[in-house]
């Protein structure tokens, strides 16, 4: 079954707010590069939905490219469904806890 749209998890919306504030502060417009990047990305996996890494469980894992960050997802109903926004240097699989089974 194709995949036809996406859904950010609430968790993985915070994620993402938090890290285009972050980066806003930065350095103006880093946010919003950011953001065009997650965007982007979520839309080639909806393209291309097993593009990711296999973790366990049909999650999957797809780095962005040029960030230290990687989207975590599940393809679910013909639903890209992401449950994180994950920075590399965070707790690897602290996100585990949102998955639904």
């Amino acid at each position: 079954m194709p995949v036809e749209t996406y859904e950010l998890g609430a968790d993985a919306r915070l994620e993402l707010d938090e890290a285009i504030g972050f980066l806003e502060s930065q350095r103006a417009g880093r946010g919003f590069e950011f953001l065009e990047a997650v965007h982007y990305d979520i839309e080639l996996l909806v393209d291309y939905p097993e593009a990711g890494h296999k973790l366990y469980g049909g999650v999957r894992s797809f780095a962005l490219a040029d960030w230290p960050y990687k989207i975590i997802y599940a393809i679910e109903d013909a639903i890209i469904v992401v449950w994180a926004i994950a920075h590399d240097s965070r707790r690897p699989g602290y996100w585990r806890k949102r998955l639904r089974r």
